[in-house]
């Protein structure tokens, strides 16, 4: 706990690099990851909202951004935050950790994507592609749309990938 802490401070200061901000996000997966509760609960319950960091965000084009963490609010209430880290030169992997009960996500550091109001945000797949055998995608449906995150360097990077949920189909 006491490195993660010194690794957050110096990021936090600025000082920090590739390495420090990599170093943090394996640190972070090993002590306190949860993926496969992760997963489980995304098959099991709807998602309210997902909250991307604006930590490191940019948009990258007309509707792609990378982020350093995407917050997950379960239909029950839980919060946990989904990153990446890289596991080999070419390979990176998702992570998730349960969100503490006392952080306040602040709508000026966090990016809201939430569905309409009678429609609900659920999981798809989880999978690796074939395009990039390595890299591993999540899909989500949001109204009509299909919103991919994928574990990228150094963080991971969210997009809509079909606006029409008919041509997820032939995407497939």
């Amino acid at each position: 706990e006491e490195l993660l802490y010194w690794i957050r401070y110096k990021l936090n200061e600025g000082e920090g690099n590739y390495h420090l901000w990599q170093m943090e996000h394996i640190i972070e997966a090993h002590a306190h990851g949860e993926t496969e509760r992760f997963l489980t609960k995304l098959r099991e319950q709807e998602i309210s909202r997902i909250m991307l960091s604006d930590f490191g965000y940019w948009l990258m084009d007309d509707n792609l951004c990378d982020c350093d963490h995407a917050v997950f609010l379960f239909e029950d209430g839980e919060r946990m935050a989904l990153s990446s880290y890289q596991v080999d030169d070419d390979e990176w992997d998702f992570y998730a950790v349960p969100v503490r009960k006392n952080l306040i996500l602040d709508p000026a550091k966090h990016h809201a994507i939430a569905a309409d109001n009678n429609n609900s945000i659920k999981f798809l797949s989880w999978y690796v592609s074939e395009d990039c055998p390595k890299s591993h995608w999540l899909d989500l449906s949001i109204d009509d749309a299909i919103l991919r995150i994928h574990a990228d360097e150094p963080n991971i990077t969210v997009g809509i990938v079909c606006h029409d949920f008919n041509d997820y189909e032939k995407m497939k």
